[in-house]
């Protein structure tokens, strides 16, 4: 017998309509024309008193095909707690268009654009996951805009220095020509993406069982330099080979992620310890194999680490994440709804991890698609589902995480605090996305200066 879903449509849209003013201080919607598959919160552009401006990244897959998919860059201004009218949460309609979100430029994208991640090095730098075996690297800076002239908020105008950044191709459907990509897959990468926080390099995983690094050392100067994206009169897009190929996997990989620039959790009665060394050749990777690997391209055999049947027997791991605060801790996501937390000093087996929760597990829909902690609480992370709903865990609610890892039958288990969400995204059927972005005030402003 099938299982309800945690929302009926008719409750998830009284919820909306009755307690969105009442649980927000400060509510935005930008509806796009057309599915968003990815977002991405960008760097601070401007502090402007009682609101902040931050960059963000959106895409658009274009269903009826008039032109190529887009990938957009935005400013996105977000209040600070206590600020905003009371009619920014009361007034708000399904299509409507935010005047706190303004396009600042669109690139034609080729194929669909799964994942976006930029260099944290180099935030202008941004790397997208696609329907291919390739991977595109973009300057954001120096891309020239393919919104049609004339087209309102749309089509404003983007200059840099003085000059139009406007396209100027023989064609105006023409997708728009990368700075660079990154080869090496044999088979279609769609979603694992990382970027490492201290040197410029990208790790990529895919349907092959593969993990490739690439080092783009030897490149920034050029990436970054004058022409490129379209213009200068090139033709073409140089290509990179990967560095680093790392096998270990025997299914698809899901997700994976570098060590963190993080620091080490402190304990209660200690100062807080040194910042930990933080490396671009150390990573984590999970896949539907159930395996969690742990890699470390310095040694003469990467894989230093793994964790068979991380989730089960036969249960596919499909998401991971690495706290920036506490550079022990991990958490992963399963098919079938499952989390884990982990610390990696001990993380060898299943029975390794130290917490488990399962309040996705009671729909049909209960892939966890996305894990990802909080960039200022360290005992806090969220998951994302295929039940269309986004769960909040405070890990301090649970048993103490710094005694010994309890017995497997005395692990916690508990049901975080759930929001609705838009259409669901995942691995296992093809993402249709959800053709509107939110944001609430004080969620937002922890958010944007997240990972």
């Amino acid at each position: 017998m099938a299982e309800k879903p945690l929302l009926s449509d008719s409750a998830f849209e009284a919820f909306k309509r009755r307690l969105v003013p009442v649980l927000y201080d400060w509510f935005m919607h930008y509806h796009l024309a057309y599915p968003t598959q990815t977002c991405r919160w960008g760097p601070l552009v401007e502090d402007l008193g009682h609101k902040s401006r931050y960059q963000a990244y959106l895409s658009e897959q274009v269903l009826d095909g008039s032109r190529p998919n887009t990938l957009v860059l935005a400013h996105i201004d977000v209040f600070k707690p206590h600020v905003a009218s009371c009619e920014a949460v009361s007034s708000w309609t399904e299509k409507s268009r935010s005047q706190e979100v303004a396009i600042v430029k669109t690139i034609y994208h080729p194929g669909e654009v799964n994942k976006v991640r930029e260099l944290p090095q180099h935030p202008q730098l941004l790397v997208t996951h696609t329907d291919s075996s390739s991977l595109f690297l973009w300057n954001m800076e120096r891309q020239p805009d393919r919104r049609p002239a004339g087209a309102g908020l749309a089509g404003a105008g983007t200059s840099t220095g003085g000059k139009s950044t406007r396209q100027r191709t023989s064609s105006a459907s023409d997708p728009s020509l990368p700075d660079l990509t990154l080869v090496g897959h044999e088979e279609e990468a769609q979603f694992p993406l990382a970027c490492s926080s201290t040197d410029p390099r990208v790790a990529s995983g895919g349907s092959d069982t593969l993990v490739l690094l690439w080092d783009l050392g030897d490149h920034v100067s050029s990436l970054l330099g004058p022409g490129g994206g379209g213009g200068g009169g090139r033709r073409s897009t140089p290509e990179l080979k990967a560095r680093y190929r790392l096998e270990g996997h025997t299914a698809t990989v899901g997700d994976l992620v570098f060590q963190p620039l993080a620091t080490s959790s402190p304990s209660p009665s200690s100062a807080p310890s040194a910042p930990s060394a933080a490396s671009s050749n150390v990573l984590l990777s999970v896949a539907d194999d159930g395996r969690l690997i742990t890699w470390d391209v310095r040694s003469q055999r990467p894989r230093v680490g793994c964790v068979e049947a991380a989730h089960g027997a036969g249960v596919n791991v499909l998401c991971v994440d690495w706290s920036s605060l506490d550079d022990n801790m991990v958490v992963t996501g399963a098919q079938d709804g499952s989390l884990h937390v982990w610390d990696r000093r001990r993380m060898s087996a299943a029975a390794d991890r130290i917490a488990a929760f399962d309040a996705h597990r009671n729909s049909e829909q209960r892939e966890i698609i996305h894990v990802e902690w909080h960039p200022s609480a360290r005992h806090v992370f969220a998951s994302g589902a295929q039940d269309h709903t986004v769960a909040l865990w405070d890990l301090t609610r649970t048993a103490h995480l710094d005694n010994n890892t309890p017995a497997s039958g005395d692990l916690p288990t508990a049901a975080g605090a759930a929001v609705g969400g838009g259409g669901g995204a995942g691995r296992s059927s093809r993402p249709t996305g959800s053709s509107g972005a939110a944001t609430t005030s004080a969620a937002a402003e922890a958010a944007a200066t997240g990972r």
